[in-house]
């Protein structure tokens, strides 16, 4: 009770304080806008990668787990068909060690604790940025990895209505639309798309558990979705803003590899996520208070054909609230310091957990950050209380040095984190719980980045990440006789590299682009239940990965090829899946009648029709292509 009335406190003295002061100008600092996000004021020392406008028009109708699929060095696992669960595991970690957030506001499952990335489509009126070893101070639980941070971002220069209608045909009887829309004037905006899609999902495999090929059944989905957002200014330099996500997929859950089952499975999912955001600029401050209601809803049925009834039929509700209040203060024109309060309550009603469960977060930042042309610095200081677990004090350094502007940067960082145990670790029965501690421990990062600028032959720029983190007490689910229950790995230690080039260089109307990226992971088990144990591997962490792209682009036309490697992985002691790469191959036209624009544009995925999977008997598709339509007006 105390926490509650100390946050609601927190909310009054915020609202005093708007009533103030006023001033007639936006306030910027040594080029650093004083209403910029926390997580994007205090970034400093954290490679980042940012899905850009081209890409967005080369994956327009895609999900973001379809892109980094296709064009990153990042692992991906993905559960075979269109549609189906795909998640991100960063640096050898797990997915639930990546936090994904929506304005702010994680959108991991309450229950899983990791973030479907096939519920995640590429939408033109959002900004997504992939934030590499993100900092435990700043962003809280499930950072060992990294965070996907997607944001709406209004452009107030932008007048008028624009709109854009997008339809798509594709391998598996796939079928796809997208309407997106933005406008608005120098004091509102309005931005956001609807979408909808569904596949059979119905392609050929090699069983290598049964020995022959087989076709996929009962693979097919539909999805549908809204998601507008809005930023208005009003009067003594305040800006309201919001946004609402609405959406629904019927996915049907095919056989694995190895069986044949008649039973007929069917996962039913609905979330609903909505924000309202409040800031206020003053003459040397800002104030930025925010909130969140998040609902999802997963109906999960197996039924018998032959019986003529259901053999499961359960369902997972969760609602989260969110409050986070940031009053940031500059004590110069280099230094300014930031002062935040976080707080959540979530809940899930499961039949496995035997009644609803419910957890409270609170959690206190301070932070300062220096910043001059060549020298950009912040430390970070978090304290969270829970009404289950005990949190340690956190810290982050980091730091980015600039000797020749942003033409060479060197940085580095170091960060505490933990990791809270899910609702599903702690509470599901059997297997569950109650006692697991929450994994705790550090990331130390340096790198480099240097730009090398050609003038008439073109652009170079290269960056190189090395990383060491120590994890201990990593949460896993293992098999104990014929049940499978969570345990507290002792100790865990992902290192590694990443590497990443490009050339860009422009022949009067045409430019061609090319690059590529290498990640060396080693993530390893030192020590299992006390046990020391000899560098066993993290399942399905692979040790490479690699990618490579080539881009031509001209007024009206352009081409693009990529491809992907990914070593081996384990998914048991002394078990692999082989290793396999990927070409993926897009091609676009646009035709221009004065002010609008018709974009035909088309995909192969997978042209050799490799064989893989990323998930043990999950198949992924062959060969499959896609034709888009966009039509801009």
């Amino acid at each position: 009770m105390k926490k509650l009335l100390f946050l609601g406190m927190c909310v009054c003295l915020s609202s005093a304080v708007l009533g103030q002061y006023s001033i007639s100008d936006t306030v910027k600092v040594m080029e650093v806008e004083v209403t910029a996000s926390r997580k994007k004021h205090l970034s400093d020392g954290y490679k980042t990668l940012t899905i850009a406008g081209q890409q967005k028009e080369q994956y327009n109708q895609r999900s973001v787990a379809e892109f980094l699929q296709y064009s990153s060095s990042l692992n991906v696992q993905a559960y075979g068909s269109p549609g189906a669960l795909a998640s991100l595991s960063l640096r050898g970690t797990g997915a639930s060690h990546t936090q994904v957030n929506w304005n702010g506001f994680p959108v991991n499952s309450v229950t899983l604790g990791s973030a479907d990335l096939s519920f995640l489509p590429i939408m033109e009126n959002h900004e997504v940025d992939i934030v590499y070893g993100a900092s435990g101070a700043l962003y809280g639980s499930g950072t060992f990895g990294g965070a996907i941070n997607i944001d709406s971002r209004p452009d107030y220069s932008k007048h008028g209505f624009h709109n854009s209608l997008s339809l798509g045909l594709g391998s598996m009887n796939t079928q796809k639309a997208v309407y997106s829309f933005q406008g608005g004037n120098d004091s509102l905006q309005i931005s956001g798309s609807i979408w909808g899609d569904k596949s059979d999902g119905d392609f050929e495999y090699y069983d290598d558990i049964q020995g022959k090929q087989l076709k996929r059944a009962n693979a097919d989905y539909t999805q549908f979705g809204i998601n507008p957002d809005f930023s208005l200014k009003l009067p003594n330099r305040m800006e309201l803003s919001g946004g609402l996500w609405y959406q629904v997929k019927d996915l049907n859950l095919p056989a694995i590899m190895g069986s044949s089952p008649k039973d007929i499975e069917n996962q039913k999912d609905s979330l609903f996520r909505s924000y309202l955001q409040l800031k206020k600029s003053f003459y040397k401050s800002s104030l930025q208070v925010k909130g969140a209601w998040f609902n999802s809803d997963q109906h999960y049925t197996k039924y018998s054909p032959d019986l003529e009834t259901y053999i499961f039929n359960s369902r997972i509700k969760s609602n989260a609230f969110y409050s986070d209040a940031n009053y940031r203060y500059f004590f110069s024109n280099r230094l300014s310091g930031d002062f935040g309060v976080t707080y959540s309550y979530t809940t899930a009603d499961v039949v496995a957990y035997h009644g609803e469960q419910s957890e409270y977060d609170l959690g206190l930042i301070a932070a300062l950050k220096y910043y001059s042309n060549q020298l950009r610095a912040n430390v970070i200081v978090r304290k969270d209380w829970n009404n289950s677990f005990k949190s340690e004090i956190l810290s982050d350094v980091g730091v980015s040095y600039h000797p020749m502007e942003d033409k060479l940067i060197f940085r580095a960082a170091f960060s505490q984190k933990f990791k809270k145990p899910s609702f599903n670790d702690r509470f599901w029965v059997p297997g569950g719980d109650i006692d697991l501690k929450p994994e705790k421990g550090y990331s130390i990062e340096t790198g480099v980045n240097y730009t090398l600028e050609l003038k008439k032959w073109g652009e170079f720029d290269v960056d190189v990440s090395a990383y060491y983190s120590p994890i201990d007490d990593m949460i896993v689910w293992r098999p104990a006789g014929a049940e499978w229950k969570a345990k507290n790995y002792q100790s865990v230690l992902t290192q590694g590299i990443d590497i990443t080039a490009n050339y860009r260089i422009q022949f009067n109307k045409l430019a061609w682009t090319t690059g590529a990226s290498l990640s060396y992971n080693k993530a390893i088990i030192e020590e299992l239940e006390g046990q020391s144990v000899d560098n066993q591997p993290l399942f399905y962490a692979p040790k490479w990965l690699s990618s490579a792209y080539s881009e031509l682009n001209a007024a009206k036309w352009g081409v693009y090829a990529g491809w992907r490697l990914a070593s081996k992985r384990y998914y048991d002691k002394d078990e692999t899946l082989d290793p396999y790469w990927l070409i993926n191959f897009n091609v676009y036209y646009q035709f221009q009648f004065r002010k609008q624009f018709l974009r035909l544009s088309g995909s192969v995925d997978n042209l050799l029709e490799e064989s893989y999977q990323m998930v043990r008997s999950y198949p992924m598709p062959g060969r499959t292509w896609q034709l888009r339509l966009k039509y801009s007006f």
